[in-house]
Order: structure tokens, then sequence, then C-alpha cells
């Protein structure tokens, strides 16, 4: 009888405890420096950055999350500039041109 309380489904493994999931570098977790400077050097594309960087940050290690909200923000950073100043100097730099 008791054997029909028990539930077939599988046994769910245990998460690892926080503190050994926090301490891992960006090397250990597989984002070794070539990895990391070609990131944010594909960063610097439109749009490219912030998924990258919203990506990233939502990974599990502190280490990459730390790393995606730094990519996140010169993402922004340089969204801002893109769209208020080299976009406005493109239009007036066209229309300058065009009369």
């Amino acid at each position: 009888m008791s054997n029909q309380t028990q539930s077939r489904l599988p046994v769910r493994r245990k998460s690892p405890p926080p503190r050994v999931v926090e301490n891992l570098t960006l090397q250990q977790v597989g984002l070794g420096p070539f990895a990391t400077v070609f990131i944010v050097i594909i960063s610097t594309l439109p749009m490219t950055g912030l998924l990258i960087g919203l990506y990233y940050q939502r990974q599990k290690h502190y280490a990459t999350r730390a790393f995606g909200r730094t990519l996140l923000m010169f993402a922004t950073f340089l969204h801002f500039i893109y769209f208020c100043v080299l976009c406005p100097m493109l239009v007036v730099v066209g229309v300058e041109r065009l009369f």
C-alpha cells in the first residue's frame, strides 16, 4: 500500500549552494579575456550590445551577470550617442548638402 502512495516522478536535483555559483570568475565560466574583448567590440554595433547585455544579465553566475550589466550600460550609452548626437549631425550635414 505504501508503494502506491509514492510519486513516480523523477527526483529533482538540488542546486549548488549560492557561494559555489557566485565565486566563479569569467574565465572559469568560459569567458576568457579574448572572448570578453570580442564581445565588447561586437557590442558597439547598434542593438547587438543591448541584446548581448540582456542575455548575460540573465545568467546565474555573478561574474556573467555583472558583465551583462556593464555591457548593457555601455550599449545604452552608445545608443544615446547614436540617436542624440550622430543622427542629428547626419541630418544637419545632409540638409546643408541639399541646399
